[in-house]
């Protein structure tokens, strides 16, 4: 391994402007403790004292705002392409010192998986293959409404909705549309409600009309 030290001028590219769901806000305490940050961002070489960014990319982006002249340290490596490359933040999301954002692992993950299996990238990541597969929705019939909870930060509630749909088969299609497209009124504490409510009454729920049922979802709505 080589280490270096530099200042964030010296970064001319970034692989991927990553964000941190949780964490950001003990940067400048941790810096005003130690003089620097935990975690060691790692870079590539371009051409003379210049480099690509490929890890810890709000490490960077601290220096770069708040002590631009002061050296950090990083680990030079080199790559062969840009699978590596993606790979090795991958492993940086994933193992990191805070919890990074579910829609960077999605967009990784998916570069990865046009030239990798599931199987694969758990391995070369060292992470459990179904923590992988939860971002892989290519040939899932709900995969437009689990892409938009992504994009809306709303992944883990619209991901437990429709593994309930994927085991319970008691909605109506328009039902199942209703529900789906509920957007930030899907809560925690109404789906907790909904999933309580049908499992007293999921066999007479089944026989409903989709309408009568809609009506049943909008009356639980209420008594949130």
């Amino acid at each position: 391994m080589t280490f270096i030290r530099i200042v964030s001028s010296q970064i001319k590219e970034v692989l991927l402007e990553t964000k941190l769901v949780e964490g950001k806000n003990r940067l400048p305490i941790y810096y005003a403790a130690f003089q620097r940050l935990e975690g060691v961002p790692i870079i590539e070489k371009l051409q003379d004292d210049t480099f690509r960014l490929i890890t810890y990319y709000e490490n960077y982006q601290f220096y770069k705002t708040n002590e631009p002249s002061m050296p950090f340290e990083c680990e030079l490596k080199s790559f062969e392409n840009e699978e590596e490359r993606h790979l090795e933040l991958l492993n940086q999301l994933f193992h990191g010192k805070a919890r990074s954002s579910s829609k960077d692992k999605y967009y990784i993950i998916n570069f990865l998986n046009r030239t990798l299996t599931a199987d694969e990238i758990a391995l070369k990541s060292n992470k459990d293959l179904k923590k992988i597969e939860k971002f892989i929705y290519e040939n899932d019939r709900y995969k437009v409404y689990l892409e938009n909870a992504m994009e809306a930060g709303r992944n883990s509630i619209m991901e437990n909705v429709v593994s309930y749909l994927k085991k319970h088969d008691i909605f109506k299609e328009e039902t199942e549309e209703y529900l789906l497209n509920l957007g930030s009124k899907l809560t925690w504490n109404y789906w907790n409600i909904t999933k309580f409510v049908l499992e007293s009454i999921s066999l007479k729920f089944c026989v409903l009309p989709w309408d009568k049922q809609v009506k049943l979802l909008k009356e639980w709505k209420t008594q949130e």
